[in-house]
């Protein structure tokens, strides 16, 4: 029976199915045939379970599919005979035409979404043989317990027979994990469970042909989002009506339009400014209106139909009216605007629209409605970051329209990169080369920006990736850092809605990574254990520290000079503040931060007169011009007199040539140092909560409603993978958590814990107050959105590294 199955039987077609039953349901397998059965049925007795790895392990000299099936056929030779049977299909039972792309899901850890749609795009027949092997196999790992064999152990001997080894593809490494991770979602229920939002069979198969159109190229992450989209289906479609009332009402905040209003065209279209400044042009009852978007600033025009005086059809080449048939551009004049529209290709049609909508305003009479300029039946306006005309013409002033080849670099990897880029038409891959392969992480379109992260470090960075343009003349905003540093100095409006808008980018990209399928997607492809760092020598963690240490110092109180000896401190304000005291050659100095506002006091060991601890334990540091430092140090054990010591020692061995007192207090760096009286303000609206060990601090399904800076001690951040627990970070004192969802200002759940590792001591300031703070303090403010989008841009650039076991 079973070598008369043809290649007809097991063609492996996409999307032909017929069945209309839930996957998670459907019982009968009408297609399997009876020798498959059989086999199966054979295998799952509890004796052969129980005993599978004997079975798995005889050898037997069953060499070819029988004719008929024999019921005395042992349990080794029913176990060769199916190895046999899956190896001689006519494709095998993972599709070949699939295995490249297969491969790249998996390590870039898309294995749910790629499996789903791979076991839909079979033909009826070979999903129910895929279905009956799988289960099968899936039932013996189940029973590890007993035969001491694993999904893994499983996926080994039968991996070659239903992923064949390719000459040219040595790495069956990778096939095996493939064939143990499909093992393990049966285990689990998923592999066969029809995904959210789909409601049968048929629509999965629909689904999948979609995706099955993106196909080519499989060394690309874009097919994520393809795919992920395709597994929407028909969700996708119920929901299209009310996501496009959503729509309509999203853009009638952002152009403060009546309620009444309703959407008639749209139309992607080029605004001519001193730059073209690409975006759309929406045609609604009584107005018409455009919006772009140039890195992060709005541009923003909204005319009533009404207050057009002029509508004209233009030749955007010579700027003059024609009139003929070759119409590109649109002039809409108003009292007091002059908009040009043009496109690549001819604008009749358009025109026509615009001229209809414009008569029947001008022309047709008819009172006001009430609401038609807003009032009561207005929404309330969006917070868009809008310019004036003279701001916008001195920001495009810094901005270039560069056209690429494709395949053309953009941002070439290990180079040194200080631009922003926005993406205008066609679309770019972030890239990164793995040995002789190029990896695409991650394909953007217009209007997404790329090259943030080295815009945002001082002097630029080396690339850690790079972006290349996808096809010919894709066209590029070039924002030079130079220039946007200059005109921030100069204007400084530009430089809090600038900042702002590249901590929402940040966060918005950070919060892709923030998945526990990431990070052990993450280690998997390094290869390392989560505490496998532990390896390095005492020595390799002395060296690695102090270089840290002499960074930090060095950047925060711009002495280039190695630090002695340190330790965790601790200042009395109007409540305690934490920070870092260090002891160089010549500097004794303290750090602290809140939420981005940061203090530092340092002196001259030349100037100290006395050093000495006070009965509650506090270091007080004296100096020559009457000055007096107390500092509460935190060291474990006798850390603390340790350090008092060797600051007496620095202060002995110092020069005795006079120095002055440096005191420094503020924010540093910037143009203009913010009111030192505002920490005392952020410390008042702080709560200062110690945390002891297992305290949770945030709750995974809830909602935040605050940030936090840890102050002392450290907290590790934890999600549920099923009932495995996994740690996705750890962060130490002066770091910020929860700052991404006030910038972002998601309505999504935390999808993670926040606990104490032992002692922690921590800051916690309501979203409410923080965003009252940021509109009273607009300098505040800007250093604020700089220092989160800085510090997110450092944890985002982790995430662009590639691992290897030998990395």
């Amino acid at each position: 029976a079973i070598s008369k199955m043809t290649h007809e039987d097991f063609s492996c077609i996409s999307g032909s199915g017929k069945l209309d039953e839930p996957l998670g349901t459907m019982a009968d397998l009408p297609l399997v045939p009876a020798s498959l059965q059989a086999l199966v049925e054979l295998l799952s007795k509890p004796e052969n379970i129980k005993g599978a790895k004997g079975v798995f392990g005889k050898a037997s000299s069953w060499a070819g599919a029988p004719a008929t099936f024999s019921a005395k056929m042992s349990a080794g030779e029913a176990a060769t005979a199916l190895k046999s049977w899956l190896h001689q299909l006519a494709e095998p039972i993972i599709p070949s035409n699939m295995h490249k792309l297969i491969k790249f899901c998996y390590i870039s850890n898309m294995a749910d979404e790629v499996f789903t749609l791979l076991y839909a795009s079979l033909s009826d027949q070979y999903m129910q043989v895929f279905r009956v092997v799988f289960e099968y196999l899936a039932k013996v790992a189940a029973a590890e317990g007993d035969n001491g064999l694993s999904a893994e152990a499983v996926a080994i001997a039968f991996g070659p027979s239903m992923w064949p080894p390719d000459e040219k593809d040595k790495d069956a490494g990778l096939q095996v994990s493939i064939i143990q991770k499909l093992i393990e979602q049966t285990m689990a229920g998923r592999m066969f469970a029809i995904p959210e939002g789909l409601r049968n069979l048929v629509e999965l198969k629909e689904a999948a042909e979609e995706a099955a159109k993106a196909f080519s190229n499989a060394h690309d992450m874009y097919m994520y989002h393809v795919l992920s989209a395709s597994l929407q289906g028909n969700k996708g479609k119920a929901r299209s009506q009310a996501e496009q009332a959503a729509e309509e009402k999203r853009l009638k905040q952002l152009f403060s339009l009546p309620a009444s209003e309703s959407l008639q065209k749209s139309y992607p279209t080029r605004l001519q400014k001193a730059i073209p400044v690409r975006g759309t042009l929406y045609v609604w009852n009584k107005f018409i209106c455009f919006h772009g978007l140039v890195f992060g600033f709005d541009c923003i025009e909204v005319v009533p139909v009404k207050a057009i005086t002029s509508l004209e059809k233009m030749n955007h080449t010579s700027g003059e009216i024609i009139r003929t048939d070759i119409i590109n551009a649109i002039s809409v004049l108003s009292s007091d605007r002059d908009l040009v529209f043009f496109w690549d290709e001819d604008c009749k049609s358009k025109f026509s629209v615009l001229e209809d909508l414009w008569e029947s305003q001008f022309f047709g009479g008819g009172g006001e409605e009430e609401g038609d300029e807003g009032g009561a039946d207005a929404l309330a306006p969006s917070q868009a970051q809008t310019l004036s005309e003279e701001e916008w013409d001195a920001f495009l002033a810094g901005v270039k329209v560069v056209t690429y080849g494709k395949n053309d670099d953009l941002i070439t990897e290990g180079k040194l990169s200080r631009d922003l880029y926005q993406i205008g038409t066609g679309t770019t891959r972030v890239v990164k080369k793995v040995g002789k392969e190029e990896l695409v992480l991650f394909r953007l379109e217009a209007p997404e920006v790329v090259g943030e992260i080295e815009f945002l470090k001082d002097g630029g960075l080396t690339a850690v990736a790079g972006v290349k343009s996808n096809e010919d003349d894709t066209e590029i905003y070039v924002l030079k850092r130079s220039f946007m540093v200059k005109l921030m100095e100069s204007q400084p409006v530009f430089a809090l809605r600038f900042f702002k808008f590249l901590a929402v980018l940040l966060a918005e990209r950070l919060g892709q990574t923030a998945t526990v399928e990431y990070h052990k997607d993450l280690a998997q492809q390094s290869g390392l254990a989560a505490g496998e760092h532990a390896k390095l020598s005492a020595e390799q963690k002395a060296k690695a520290r102090q270089a840290r240490l002499d960074e930090e110092f060095t950047s925060r109180f711009d002495v280039d000079e190695t630090v002695l000896f340190d330790s965790p401190a601790c200042v009395q304000k109007s409540r305690p503040l934490f920070g870092h005291a260090y002891v160089s050659k010549s500097i004794f100095g303290f750090y602290g931060s809140l939420f981005a506002f940061e203090t530092m006091e340092a002196v001259a060991l030349q100037d100290v007169s006395s050093v000495d601890t006070a009965k509650d334990g506090k270091l007080v540091v004296c100096t020559k011009g009457g000055k007096t430092f107390e500092f509460e140090l935190l060291g474990a054990g006798d850390a603390g007199a340790a350090f008092a010591k060797g600051l007496q020692e620095a202060v002995a061995a110092a020069g005795k040539e006079g120095g002055e007192i440096v005191r420094m207090e503020g924010l540093q760096g910037g143009a203009e140092s913010v009111d030192a009286g505002l920490m005392d303000i952020l410390l008042k609206g702080a709560e200062f909560i110690s945390h002891k060990e297992g305290d949770k601090i945030i709750t995974a399904g809830e909602q935040s409603d605050a940030m936090y800076q840890l102050g002392f001690g450290t907290v590790r951040v934890e999600a549920k993978d099923g009932g495995e627990t996994v740690t996705l970070d750890r962060l130490h004192a002066g770091a910020m958590f929860g700052e991404m969802e006030f910038v972002h200002r998601s309505s999504d759940a935390n999808i993670a814990d926040v606990l104490a590792t032992k002692e922690a001591k921590v800051y916690r300031i309501s979203y409410t107050k923080m965003a009252a703070l940021v509109k009273e303090q607009p300098k505040f403010a800007v250093h604020f959105y700089k220092h989160v989008a800085q510090t997110l841009a450092v944890r985002l650039s982790g995430t662009s590294t590639v691992h290897t076991k030998e990395q």
